[in-house]
């Protein structure tokens, strides 16, 4: 307040504070909403020497101090102090406004806390010595509320006395008298008898007078158990009775604990959070129904309010705004506004009490801004049927040229003092409100601060609805669509047959009308890509790329399949009338097929790398001129198997060429268990099966010498190159000779020089 009076110092020489219009209202008492937490069989009706609450306060009371587990008796067979009642009441409060301890919040007294309907503090029986009945208000305003439960808002809690506060209950009789340990006030010979108003006549109380302070206009009960949702849990496959029976027998594991051998369940526990939502409070160890949960999350607690409201038909509050009394006739906490900084105004908040607030977005806003106080409502100014400061309006930093909007604090204060452009407000459009076929979805669109303003202009205002299409018609389940391309564009893969979607005019908006239903099983079959190019590879993506995985005896190395193991190459010609792979399904089930068929002729399992009805592509597979019938239609296959060693790769070439007659016979009953059937109008007659090529591949690095794998030799040069080898005799004949000449002519020249000696 030391911060409020400054700033008014400043703005308003002392002494020429404009005097605000105090004009009066239609009563000289406050309407307030105020909630209790009571136990079954409490008289209700007649609340005194109690704390109450607004919705906030005690869904606040309630999660703090009642319904959290850590340090209550696992045992305990109600919640603390049996509270199982929620209690509603429409209040009406005028407390002795001329007494010196009515200065808080503008029209209440100090809180005061009551056990056992005494006051906690003893002290505190002097302010009702010294004043008689009154009611009392504590605020906790944001951001200094309750480190506990955090709100965005201020929450309160309230003080009503009753008789003889000074004594608890059980020590009082029911009319305290000046011959018991009553309280009676200074001055005055009355007897502290409670505040509660209890006159014949209603209209104009409560006066203030001494016990007369507060009067009841309504009073409404709910159960505790119900508007939490305890009722909604399910206990071993039907609905919680009550608190009692959720306790015992409730289903959620996540909700049980034991003690001494007995299982409960919890209602709401929070054990790192119970002191405060700072520091180490750890979110994720919360356990609770839905309703508690969340208590450290300020948007939460605001529901919370709001679910408690609505429990008994949602806030009237708002109802009393224009007939309470304005907040600005109170001095000096709310009749010096100082318009350039936005301070020193008060309204009447979500809970129907008056409190100091602040406008954003001034000229000269309050630097720290003045604590403990929340936003003003933005009505304040300009509401028509009670207009409050008229003359002080705020003084925006903003030229209020744009749209009216409370998105940030510069363009809120343009809608506090009416200067800004309205425009509809729309919310998403909702979900169509047919299932299938043709339908209507809605949006809410809404004309904003239309009581402050009136009402927008109806030639802009946007369509609330539009045409539109359900989208959870039934997928077919007896009939199917296409066949998807193989999902493997190197390898063994699978095709699926896409559904077909069941819904009127022909579907314009193709599948996405079925979206949000259940698929029913895909029909699939196998598939294999003929005249892949990738070689040794067995996988890589169906639209083209790199390998990501080889066939047995290969290892992938930087996208290419090199030889690891031992391994049998062979390339098979299978010839029948109509062979085709253009048919789908014989081409679907050719490849498994024809591996069973050869692992039952051969005990061979292989591999297939390509398959193809091109002669094109297979002459270069087979090393030899291919054979084809002139009625028949051929297929080829190259297939590897894997050998451990040079034994089993020997034996490997001779068991793929045996049995070819065997294997032809057993193919068609192979294509018939994969798919290819009369059905599918896929069937053959006579089959023939020949081996094209056989090959043997070792190890990368070795070579296939017919017996075993070694390391590879010199080899034979290729013709052409070099030297021819005529070339190469005819070199050796012309040395000989050469030596031959060399030698007679070494052995002429030394006889002529030995006859002379000779002779001698």
């Amino acid at each position: 307040m030391r911060a409020l009076a400054a700033l008014v110092s400043l703005a308003w020489p002392l002494g020429a504070v404009p005097a605000l219009d105090a004009t009066a209202n239609s009563t000289k008492y406050t309407v307030l909403e105020m909630y209790a937490a009571a136990k079954s069989g409490d008289d209700v009706s007649s609340p005194g020497n109690v704390d109450l609450f607004d919705a906030a306060g005690l869904a606040k009371y309630l999660v703090t101090e009642v319904v959290v587990e850590t340090g209550k008796a696992a045992e305990r067979p109600t919640r603390d102090k049996g509270i199982d009642t929620i209690v509603k009441y429409r209040i009406r409060v005028r407390n002795n406004m001329s007494s010196s301890d009515v200065n808080v919040q503008a029209e209440f007294s100090k809180y005061v806390p009551f056990e056992n309907g005494a006051l906690v503090t003893p002290a505190d029986a002097e302010m009702f010595a010294r004043s008689g009945d009154l009611v009392g208000v504590q605020s906790y305003h944001p951001p200094h509320g309750d480190v506990r439960y955090p709100l965005q808002r201020t929450f309160y809690w309230f003080s009503l006395n009753g008789p003889c506060p000074n004594q608890p209950d059980g020590q009082k009789s029911s009319n305290c008298t000046t011959y018991q340990p009553g309280l009676v006030p200074k001055k005055k010979s009355q007897v502290v008898a409670g505040g509660l108003c209890k006159r014949f006549f209603t209209k104009n109380i409560p006066d203030g007078t001494p016990g007369c302070s507060y009067y009841i206009e309504k009073v409404e009960t709910a159960k505790l158990d119900s508007v939490v949702g305890i009722t909604d849990q399910d206990c071993g496959g039907r609905k919680c009775a009550d608190w009692g029976d959720f306790r015992s027998h409730c289903s959620n594991a996540t909700l049980s604990f034991t003690y001494s051998g007995v299982k409960y369940c919890k209602e709401y526990d929070f054990p790192d959070c119970i002191s405060s939502c700072q520091d180490a409070c750890k979110p994720q160890n919360e356990v609770g129904i839905p309703f508690w949960t969340g208590r450290c999350d300020p948007a939460r607690n605001e529901e919370r309010a709001a679910m408690i409201e609505k429990a008994f038909g949602g806030s009237q509050t708002d109802s009393y705004y224009t007939t309470n009394p304005r907040c600005d006739q109170y001095g000096p906490m709310c009749n010096k506004p100082v318009p350039d900084a936005g301070v020193a105004y008060c309204h009447r908040d979500a809970s129907g009490v008056c409190d100091a607030c602040y406008v954003p977005g001034t000229t000269h806003p309050a630097s720290p801004r003045p604590p403990s106080q929340v936003a003003c409502r933005y009505d304040l100014f300009l509401n028509k049927k009670l207009p409050q400061y008229k003359d002080f309006l705020p003084k925006c930093a903003s030229s209020c040229s744009g749209a009216c909007s409370l998105s940030s604090e510069s363009a809120a204060c343009c809608v506090y003092i009416g200067k800004c452009k309205r425009t509809w407000q729309q919310e998403d459009w909702g979900s169509c409100d047919a299932d299938c076929g043709n339908g209507t979805r809605y949006r809410k669109v809404s004309c904003p601060f239309e009581d402050i303003f009136g009402p927008c202009d109806e030639s802009t205002r946007p369509a609330n609805s539009t045409d539109c299409r359900g989208d959870t018609c039934p997928w077919s389940k007896d009939h199917f669509g296409n066949w998807s391309e193989c999902d493997n564009g190197c390898g063994n893969g699978t095709a699926n047959q896409s559904l077909i979607c069941q819904c009127p005019d022909d579907c314009p908006l193709g599948d996405k009308e079925c979206e949000k239903s259940p698929k029913p099983p895909q029909p699939s079959r196998p598939c294999f890509p003929q005249g892949k190019a990738q070689g040794f590879c067995s996988e890589c993506p169906a639209e083209g790329g790199d390998c990501t995985k080889c066939a047995k005896g290969f290892d992938l190395q930087d996208t290419s399949c090199r030889r690891s193991k031992r391994v049998a190459l062979a390339t098979y010609q299978v010839e029948a009338p109509g062979l085709s792979l253009k048919s789908e399904w014989l081409a679907s089930a050719f490849v498994p097929a024809f591996k069973d068929a050869l692992l039952g002729a051969t005990n061979v399992s292989v591999d297939v790398l390509n398959l193809t009805d091109s002669p094109a592509v297979a002459s270069l597979l087979a090393a030899r001129a291919l054979r084809a019938l002139a009625d028949n239609s051929s297929v080829y296959v190259a297939v590897a198997a894997e050998g451990e060693d040079d034994e089993d790769l020997a034996q490997l070439k001779t068991k793929m060429a045996n049995n070819l007659d065997q294997m032809a016979k057993s193919l068609p009953q192979a294509l018939a268990q994969h798919g290819c059937t009369p059905d599918h109008s896929c069937q053959l007659g006579t089959v023939g099966v020949s081996l094209l090529r056989e090959e043997q591949m070792c190890p990368e690095g070795q070579a296939w010498n017919g017996n075993s794998c070694g390391m590879p030799g010199p080899g034979p040069k290729p013709p052409g190159s070099g030297f021819p080898t005529w070339a190469i005799g005819v070199i050796v004949v012309l040395i000989l000779l050469l030596v031959a000449a060399v030698v007679a002519w070494t052995c002429g020249t030394c006889k002529r020089n030995q006859d002379p000696r000779l002779l001698a």
